[in-house]
C-alpha cells in the first residue's frame, strides 16, 4: 500500500441482516464499518458477489481494503464448460469492474469461488476470466479462492493464492491447525515461488451465549480457540493476510 507491504486483517462480508435481510439501508452500512474498526481489520471479502456501491463508498472514506468478487458460488465442471454460464460469468465480470473500478479500495478482482479447479477442463474457464479481468483492469491483483489447495491447477493464473479450509471445524483439531496451515503455506512456495498466500476462509460458527471449557461444537469458547489459532497459523506461516469467515 503506497509502496509498502501490509498485511491484510479482515474478515468476509455478507450484504444480509437479522432485520432487514439483503435490504441493508445506510445506517446499517455504517455499522458494518464501525465494526470492522472496532476488530482493528484493514479489509474486508465482499463474499460472494459484487458489492453495494454505497459501501465501496464507505470503505473508500475509512480506508478499508476490499476485495470485489462476482457471483459465482462452487461452480462444478459442468458450469465451467457450460458456453451460457461463461458468457454469464464475463458479462458480469465486465459490469463488476466497470462498476467498481474508480473505488481506491478495492484491491483485488475475484470469481468462481470454491469452483471445481482440479481438472485442466476446469482450468480453461479460469484463464478466460483472468484475461479478460486484466484486459479491462491491468492495475489490480487477482485471485479467486481455492478450496482444491494443493490439488488446483490454476494457481499460475492467479497474483494472490487463496485458500479456503477449515481445519478445527470441519476436520482436524485445535492443536492442528498450525500444522494443516504450514502445509498449505509450504505447499504453495514451492509449486509458485514468490506469490503471496491468502487466508481467504477460516474460523468456525458459533452460538452467542453459549459456553463450554470442554470447547464443545458451537460454543464461543471453541470459535474464539479455532480464531485464534488459524490467525496465529497465518502469521507464523509468513501469508500476506487473513479474512476469516
Amino acid at each position: 500500500l503506497n509502496g509498502e507491504p501490509v498485511s491484510l486483517r479482515g474478515v468476509n462480508r455478507h450484504e444480509s441482516n437479522a432485520m432487514g435481510g439483503i435490504n441493508l439501508p445506510l445506517a446499517q452500512l455504517r455499522q458494518d464499518i464501525a465494526l470492522l474498526k472496532e476488530l482493528g481489520a484493514n479489509f474486508v471479502r465482499g463474499a460472494h458477489y459484487s458489492q453495494d456501491q454505497r459501501w465501496l463508498d464507505l470503505c473508500d472514506e475509512h480506508g478499508i481494503l476490499v476485495w470485489e468478487e462476482t457471483l459465482g458460488w462452487q461452480p462444478r465442471l459442468e458450469h465451467l464448460t457450460d458456453e451460457l454460464f461463461m458468457a454469464q460469468q464475463l458479462t458480469a465480470l465486465d459490469e463488476t469492474l466497470k462498476a467498481s473500478a474508480n473505488h481506491p479500495s478495492v484491491i483485488m478482482w475475484g470469481f468462481l469461488n470454491e469452483g471445481e479447479a482440479d481438472s485442466s477442463e476446469a482450468r480453461a474457464a479460469y484463464k478466460v476470466l483472468a484475461d479478460s479481468a486484466r484486459a479491462l483492469d491491468a492495475s489490480r491483483l487477482i485471485s479467486w479462492a481455492s478450496r482444491d489447495k494443493i490439488r488446483d491447477v490454476t494457481l499460475d493464473l492467479v497474483d494472490i493464492i487463496s485458500f479456503n479450509d477449515y481445519p478445527g471445524w470441519y476436520d482436524a483439531s485445535v492443536g492442528e491447525i498450525p500444522a494443516v496451515w504450514r502445509g498449505s503455506g509450504e505447499w504453495a512456495a514451492s509449486r509458485h515461488p514468490g506469490k503471496p498466500v491468502l487466508m481467504a476462509e477460516a474460523g468456525a460458527g458459533g452460538i452467542a451465549g453459549f459456553r463450554s471449557q470442554e470447547l464443545a461444537m458451537w460454543s464461543e469458547e471453541l470459535q474464539a480457540a479455532i480464531v485464534k489459532a488459524s490467525i496465529v497459523a497465518a502469521h507464523a506461516a509468513g501469508f500476506a493476510g487473513v479474512a476469516l469467515w
